[in-house]
């Protein structure tokens, strides 16, 4: 049996290190062939992990929350809400309707002026 010499001791151990950690990189989902890709996905999360210790943006996210479960609640603010679009559309609606009444009125007594007009001037009764 011969021995290792030293340097191939430490290319063996190199590799079995290289080969563990692409192996542990890959378990935690990191994309291995692909550093770039690797090098942003952790600058994000560096910026998320940032963002998480700064109690201003935690403010914002719990006012989002409460925002988001007042939404959902029965008879909360999601409600008023689209009650106040229907109201809304009745008011539009009637409006436009009432808006058409007028002119049709108009019209229909415009129309009429004129057939009494001819009448009267045909002397028809």
């Amino acid at each position: 049996m011969t021995g290792l010499s030293e340097a191939q001791v430490a290319d063996i151990a190199e590799r079995a290190a290289d080969r563990a950690t692409r192996q542990i990189l890959l378990t935690l989902g990191v994309d291995v062939d692909n550093p770039l890709d690797a090098q942003r996905d952790f600058a994000v999360m560096r910026e998320v992990g940032r963002l998480a210790m700064d109690a201003e943006f935690r403010k914002d996210l719990e006012h989002a929350r409460d925002w988001r479960r007042a939404m959902e609640e029965p008879g909360g603010v999601a409600d008023d809400l689209a009650h106040a679009r229907r109201w809304r559309k009745v008011v539009e609606a009637s409006s436009s309707k009432g808006a058409l009444t007028v002119v049709g009125l108009l019209v229909t007594g415009a129309v009429s002026m004129i057939i009494l007009g001819v009448q009267r001037a045909l002397g028809v009764h």
